[in-house]
């Protein structure tokens, strides 16, 4: 099903996915929508030392549509609405990165 023509709590629902994916830079599947997103409230980032050595800490980040510990599952026709946005998002980044080269 298009995203546009989703209910507005589903809609909802999708852009929590999708938030949550741009903040975690993650692309979730079908199974991974299926069996709930988490909000884990933290995520993985490499920092530098003065010196140039690099470590991993974790940060937090405020989601503004989910709050952490929350898991957010999509029905099937949410999954689809989502996936055809990913697959609509890599097109324009794949046609944008084209016309810029």
């Amino acid at each position: 099903m298009a995203y546009d023509v989703l209910p507005q709590a589903s809609k909802a629902r999708v852009n929590a996915v999708l938030e949550l994916g741009r903040l975690l830079s993650i692309s979730y599947d079908e199974k991974a929508l299926a069996a709930g997103v988490v909000n884990p409230g933290t995520k993985t980032v490499v920092r530098f030392t003065k010196g140039g050595k690099s470590y991993r800490t974790k940060e937090k980040f405020e989601a503004l549509l989910s709050a952490p510990g929350e898991v957010v599952k999509l029905d099937a026709a949410e999954a689809e609405a989502y996936l055809g946005l990913r697959r609509m998002f890599d097109a324009a980044l794949d046609k944008f990165r084209d016309q810029t080269l």
